[in-house]
């Protein structure tokens, strides 16, 4: 079963049809979701608490 994120990538003149809004606008928010997310997510790492250096701990023995 195909989800309908990879739908719209193979069939991107169906995105009106489905959405109702066009191709380039989807891509448009997809991109600025991504880029909100990422913010989000350096802003989460600046104000964490570590607790031990980055990188610190037991090693992996595999």
């Amino acid at each position: 079963m195909i989800n309908t994120f990879e739908y719209i990538q193979k069939y991107p003149l169906r995105t009106k049809q489905l959405l109702g809004i066009s191709y380039e606008k989807f891509t448009d928010l997809v991109d600025s979701a991504k880029k909100c997310y990422e913010e989000e997510q350096q802003k989460r790492e600046q104000s964490k608490i570590r607790i031990h250096r980055r990188g610190g701990g037991r090693k992996e023995i595999l």
